[in-house]
């Protein structure tokens, strides 16, 4: 890519991190002006979201079988993470199968189904906490919504399964064998016969039991932020079942694909949504929300930059042609 395009890149992602939080400020300037912020609980996420970067770079690395560094994925992946917040309708999902690509670790359309598996486990895990909350929290909420909640994580599961099928045994699995493609157009999707290496390292149980671990993990840390931040955005007493049952909205509506420029308006809707469950008023709901959406867009952005700057100095891409194992 040459040098300017780069570059400019660079500026315009920086310029909408700078409106994001400017937006952001604006919205909730006159309220932050009427409340003392307990900044304490704000610099104690810090380190618990750095344990959440970790955790999807090593989601993503066992999941694609790479034996490359989990810098690399751990930079790449809070990239990702920054991306989607910023584009709207989920656009921002693209840029990991391309990242995949881009360092040599697979194809196009495997890099897309890994995406596609990590997001359905992400599902999967939420529907898992969301009914361990529910268990917790008084107002019958397992009993209302449990059905519908089994009922999703079946759905996600199925998918899940077909999705990697294809992602593990590409041209020997059924879809992969009925797919009219040229040699050229297969191997860039990743589709060509893997070697045994790759075989070995790319298997079903790995990724499933990968994904699924380092899963659990980072939303136990991004739950556990979400415990430490409520009190700093305004919201406090909450019990930690609570606060799952609080933040699903906004975790919801972040994940749906009608997310507008940097999610603004749809993650605060979502917030005061859920909020309201846990005895929070509609309109605090909002204002706690622009303040959730500031926090988690400086981490994003905080942890976006670094990754950037360990990408751009550190764990450089392979040139066209260089040797090393790539999942292909």
């Amino acid at each position: 890519m040459p040098r300017w395009v780069t570059w400019t890149l660079s500026a315009v992602t920086a310029a909408l991190a700078i409106f994001a939080l400017v937006k952001v400020l604006d919205a909730d300037l006159h309220a932050l002006q009427d409340m003392d912020l307990q900044w304490g609980y704000f610099l104690t996420v810090i380190p618990i979201y750095l344990v959440v970067v970790a955790a999807r770079g090593a989601r993503i690395k066992t999941m694609t079988g790479s034996d490359q560094a989990l810098g690399m994925f751990s930079s790449v992946g809070a990239l990702h993470t920054f991306i989607t917040k910023v584009f709207p309708f989920r656009t921002g999902e693209v840029f990991l199968p391309i990242m995949l690509k881009k360092y040599g670790v697979m194809g196009l359309l495997k890099g897309s189904g890994i995406t596609l598996s990590i997001r359905l486990i992400d599902f999967m895990v939420l529907f898992v906490f969301l009914a361990a909350s529910s268990l917790m929290v008084e107002g019958g909420y397992l009993a209302a919504y449990g059905p519908l909640l089994l009922a999703a994580f079946l759905g996600c599961l199925a998918v899940l399964l077909a999705v990697l099928v294809l992602v593990v045994k590409g041209r020997n699995s059924f879809i992969g064998r009925h797919l009219p493609l040229p040699s050229r157009v297969e191997k860039m999707l990743g589709l060509d016969q893997p070697t045994k290496d790759q075989a070995d390292a790319l298997s079903l149980r790995k990724i499933l039991t990968g994904g699924f671990i380092y899963s659990i993990i980072a939303w136990t840390c991004v739950f556990s932020s979400f415990f430490l931040l409520l009190p700093w955005a305004g919201v406090e007493g909450l019990t930690f079942g609570e606060t799952i049952l609080g933040s699903a909205g906004a975790i919801v509506a972040g994940f749906l694909p009608i997310n507008t420029m940097l999610s603004l308006g749809t993650l605060e809707a979502g917030w005061a949504a859920s909020l309201y469950l846990v005895g929070v008023e509609p309109s605090m709901g909002v204002i706690v929300g622009f303040r959730m959406h500031f926090a988690i867009f400086f981490f994003n952005v905080l942890y976006a930059v670094l990754g950037a700057i360990v990408l751009r100095f550190i764990w450089r891409a392979p040139r066209p042609g260089a040797r090393g194992r790539s999942l292909t």
